[in-house]
């Protein structure tokens, strides 16, 4: 990176003084952090999610998640401007250019700051017809869901406003900052839920998530205003930087709207066709699968970043050997995290929930979490191409995994239910081994470097998920021991992993050195 001060050649005077940049954490760091957050928000959700559950009821928390999977679902009003800021702030950082990277954050924030107000306004206004007519809600329940759905249009609004904030850690690469800031927030958010369950207050568990989204946007402030002492935090829009940010932007768009309906299009199916009680019984079993691909791509996070300062030094070799590495091991661990639940999750949500729970859920956490595990193999290719600037081809290979979802839930769900929805997410996440294989010509992976590692994970996989269903039926019903069993079928797959033939030297090393591409 380029420090100290530099001349405009259109200006031909002085145009700013850059001081260096705060140190990049390295790749291990950055994973550690990112896999620590997760591993612990998964453990925050096994300990409470029963105490949730059982406090508002099946049909009071599937209310609750209609609402939380429309917002989710309307992420995509991002625009996809969020990804084009990470970048633009990343190079104007690694380039040192403090004007543009002032301008950009201002801009991204301006456009968050109206979005939001928009966005969060049209929800609140569309609540009862959402509520009435959309969803299936029984009358009993009809006032709380209204409550729910307006306030998830505050929400929406207040998570747009917070967007602009989370680019700074991310461009820096410093996901240390935005581990411990979500770790709290979750922490705090999550007791507050259990609180409310046990009043079985829905308007608690609103307003809990609602003031967890402010402090969320206090501490991202507080945390960006340190690193990055010269951007300004207030709205400001630039003709220039708009231009930028909007070229990247327009394809990401595209991709996180397909990205959304192949998330979160199944639960909101089941919602208009099924009642809430099925949604619950779906969405525990879905969200739980849904942590296997969030790991994953919390873990590689830095890639996106990395990608695009490797492309403004010209290294496309650094960027093919990190692409290569990720992808295999992206997939590794999706393996050996899938596996084990498939073989042992009736056990898992016999002990963890009850047995009624896993009778109804069982089938939905196997086909999901099968799901989930091919959905890993879009980690690597997309953060990859979004640090190269090739925006338009993540929106064409998510539309691969978005669209059928939709169509095969929309035939499966009133066909099957809960179990169509299930078939259709793991019919469609299928398709993302085509963007794993296609991007690899893009960045220069050797064929080899991928086609056999991955092959060997077809017995790591069946190995874990043997270790699991005899270790399930061998230990006594109890949730520790059924976590116990999960652990032991990883390890065993792991371990085949490792005695393989046709390891690569450098995936061992990872172990050793800890360092990655």
């Amino acid at each position: 990176m380029r420090s100290g001060c530099h001349r405009s050649a259109h200006f031909g005077a002085l145009e700013n003084c850059v001081s260096p940049a705060p140190s990049r954490p390295s790749s291990r760091r950055n994973v550690l952090f990112s896999a620590a957050e997760r591993g612990l928000l998964t453990l925050l959700t096994l300990v409470t999610s029963p105490l949730i559950v059982h406090g508002f009821g099946e049909m009071r928390f599937g209310i609750l998640s209609i609402s939380m999977t429309t917002l989710g679902f309307l992420a995509f009003l991002d625009l996809g401007i969020t990804a084009a800021a990470v970048r633009e702030l990343a190079q104007a950082r690694g380039a040192g250019d403090e004007l543009r990277a002032k301008r950009v954050f201002s801009t991204a924030l301006g456009i968050y700051v109206a979005l939001g107000m928009v966005a969060g306004t049209a929800l609140f206004a569309l609540a009862p017809w959402l509520v009435h007519r959309v969803f299936h809600v029984d009358a009993a329940n009809q006032t709380d869901a209204l409550l729910v759905m307006r306030a998830a249009g505050v929400g929406l609004g207040l998570n747009l406003m917070l967007a602009p904030m989370t680019t700074v850690p991310r461009a820096l690469q410093r996901l240390d900052i935005s581990t411990m800031i979500t770790i709290s927030v979750s922490v705090i958010t999550t007791v507050g839920l259990v609180v409310a369950a046990r009043a079985n207050s829905l308007s608690a568990a609103v307003a809990v998530q609602l003031l967890s989204t402010a402090g969320a946007m206090v501490a991202y402030f507080l945390a960006s205003k340190r690193l990055a002492p010269e951007l300004r935090f207030w709205p400001q829009m630039h003709r220039a930087s708009m231009a930028k940010l909007g070229n990247f932007a327009a394809f990401q768009l595209l991709s996180q709207i397909f990205g959304t309906l192949a998330v979160y299009a199944d639960r909101l199916i089941l919602a208009a066709w099924l009642t809430p009680a099925d949604v619950t019984y779906y969405s525990i079993p879905a969200g739980l699968s849904q942590k296997i691909h969030v790991l994953m791509a919390a873990a590689a996070g830095f890639v996106f970043p990395r990608v695009a300062e490797l492309l403004a030094k010209q290294d496309r070799d650094g960027v093919a050997r990190l692409y290569g590495q990720g992808v295999r091991l992206t997939m590794l661990v999706a393996v050996l995290l899938a596996a084990p639940v498939v073989a042992g999750g009736h056990a898992f949500l016999h002990a963890w929930i009850g047995i009624d729970f896993a009778n109804q859920a069982a089938a939905s956490l196997r086909w999901t979490a099968l799901a989930y595990a091919c959905f890993c193999a879009t980690v690597m290719p997309v953060l990859t191409l979004l640090g190269l600037g090739k925006s338009r081809t993540v929106a064409a290979y998510s539309l691969l995994t978005g669209v059928p979802n939709v169509v095969l839930a929309l035939v499966l769900v009133p066909w099957v239910g809960r179990d169509g929805a299930g078939l259709a997410m793991l019919g469609s996440m299928c398709l993302s081994f085509v963007p794993m294989f296609a991007v690899r010509k893009e960045v220069g992976t050797p064929w080899a470097a991928l086609a056999w590692p991955l092959a060997r994970l077809i017995p790591v996989g069946a190995s874990a998920a043997a270790a699991t269903w005899l270790a399930v039926r061998l230990l006594p019903t109890s949730l520790i021991l059924a976590f116990c069993s999960l652990i032991i079928g990883a390890c065993v797959g792991a371990a085949v992993w490792w005695f393989l033939p046709g390891l690569p030297s450098e995936d061992a090393a990872v172990l050793r050195r800890g360092r990655i591409g």
